[in-house]
């Protein structure tokens, strides 16, 4: 299985996403510190969640 992650930064927040669809988990850091995490899902095998932007 080949690892798919993906960072989100927002120009002027100090929150940054990181999702590890390997561990199903989205990471959310403030100011650059683990502030909360969340479940996620990217689908299944034969019909993946599309990615977004």
């Amino acid at each position: 299985m080949m690892a798919v992650n993906y960072y989100y930064i927002a120009e002027g927040s100090p929150y940054r996403i990181y999702i590890n669809l390997d561990e199903q988990i989205m990471y959310v850091f403030k100011n650059n510190e683990l502030y909360k995490t969340y479940p996620v899902s990217g689908g299944k095998k034969n019909s993946p969640s599309p990615t977004g932007e």
